[in-house]
């Protein structure tokens, strides 16, 4: 007997000169489906077909390659294939996607090995977490958030049963929040007010906008099961539940990659980086899709840079590509005048190039003061070599005062080949 599950198969059509940023577009969806968890997808190519000309395109001789497409096909979990496609749907632009529903008989299972199965999940949550009501007002709900460590709060009801989980992308996608929490947290407290107020004369509360369909995991749960359900579901943090569905606190993947780092003791000194495999290394695990600009790039030039990168952020680089610093979409919004804010987070949160913005956006952000690269970076700014293990990157990110989320990967001579973040480090150290 199998067990059968309950999937979504994504078909992406596009031709084999398409391409995402300068790259080809096949390589930049793979990576982008491989850095965020996903299970698997496949490239393939047509042999013959025809498009909505009508004109028949066979995989002869007398035919260019290029006429006929490349189809992705990828099956993952229907939570991952969501909060993924929007993201795919614009690297694409307007070519064919198509999703259904499937039914897998058997998933290849990766199966964590370096994480103790004696280590419980009661040892590393946090206890007493932050939970509202179902009837938790909107506003007060980003008040919680906001300037917080933590993105997400459970929602429960009066015997404190987990009803519910509020993250990030709800308040976007289904409250109406205008900007991501980074972003929020980001704005002068007068322009954070004037959101607040927006959102509760919407009148929305928590029940209007949570995730009901919540992952949670018991007290004593083995930490390796915890870590494999959050590392192969793509969450960031699940609540932990009693035996009857009460709250007892939150498990969120920086305690887990604590608990990995903090369970291992302290190389002395690192190996060179031959001397580890080359799959435990950073250069197999990091992204090469990096956004990179001068330090004299202008503030529409570093808009578009950030817009562009699946980790919102770009690096800033010397004339020989060293890393001089680095921009989040948050810190940029953060260090421009609160003049000049809406106009950038309108940007920012629209995912479209400068010169898709109105004009008066655009005489805006152009007039705008002590904008170029080197004002608004952050630096110095930690890198970490593109040959030392996932394990002791994992440590500098997480003994780094505050803590780092991501880091700028460099080559022997000091050159930025690539970026790495907490996620495809976890991935690495727990599945290889």
């Amino acid at each position: 007997m199998y067990r059968r599950e309950q999937a979504l198969r994504v078909h992406v059509y596009f031709d084999e000169d398409d391409t995402w940023h300068g790259r080809p577009l096949q390589a930049a969806l793979l990576e982008r489906l491989i850095h965020a968890g996903c299970l698997g997808a496949t490239v393939l190519r047509g042999v013959a077909g025809f498009g909505p000309t009508g004109e028949v395109h066979l995989g002869g001789i007398e035919v260019l390659a290029a006429e006929l497409p490349l189809v992705l096909q990828w099956v993952d979990h229907p939570e991952r294939v969501e909060r993924l496609l929007p993201e795919l749907l614009e690297m694409i632009g307007d070519r064919l996607v198509t999703i259904e529903p499937v039914e897998v008989a058997h998933y290849p299972r990766q199966e964590p090995h370096q994480v103790s199965g004696e280590r419980r999940v009661a040892e590393v949550i946090t206890r007493n977490p932050v939970a509202v009501s179902p009837a938790t007002p909107l506003s007060e709900l980003v008040r919680l958030l906001v300037g917080r460590e933590y993105r997400a709060l459970p929602v429960v009801d009066a015997d404190q049963h987990v009803v519910g989980i509020v993250t990030s992308s709800d308040l976007v996608e289904r409250g109406g929040a205008p900007l991501r929490l980074e972003l929020l947290g980001a704005l002068s407290p007068d322009a954070l007010a004037t959101e607040l107020q927006a959102l509760e004369a919407a009148g929305r509360s928590a029940a209007d906008v949570m995730t009901r369909e919540v992952v949670t995991v018991q007290p004593e749960t083995d930490l390796a099961t915890a870590a494999h359900l959050m590392v192969t579901r793509g969450l960031k943090r699940m609540p932990v539940v009693d035996a009857e569905g009460r709250l007892v606190g939150m498990l969120s993947r920086f305690d887990i990659l604590r608990s990995l780092v903090d369970g291992a003791p302290h190389p002395a000194p690192e190996p060179a980086g031959p001397a580890a495999p080359a799959s435990a290394r950073v250069a197999a695990v990091m992204s090469r899709d990096v956004a990179r600009v001068g330090p004299d790039a202008p503030l529409p030039e570093l808009l578009d840079a950030v817009v562009a990168s699946p980790l919102n952020c770009a690096v800033v680089t010397d004339s020989a590509g060293r890393p001089l610093g680095l921009v989040t979409d948050a810190e940029l919004l953060r260090r421009l005048s609160p003049a000049d804010q809406p106009s950038a987070a309108r940007v920012l949160m629209s995912k479209l190039p400068f010169v898709h913005q109105t004009p008066e956006a655009q005489a805006r952000l152009r007039q705008a003061t002590g904008s170029c690269a080197r004002d608004l970076m952050i630096a110095p700014v930690a890198t970490v070599s593109e040959d030392e293990p996932v394990r002791s990157a994992a440590r500098r990110m997480l003994e780094a005062r505050p803590p780092i989320k991501l880091m700028p990967v460099v080559d022997a001579d000091g050159r930025l080949v690539g970026l790495v973040d907490r996620e495809a480090l976890l991935r690495a150290i727990l599945l290889g």
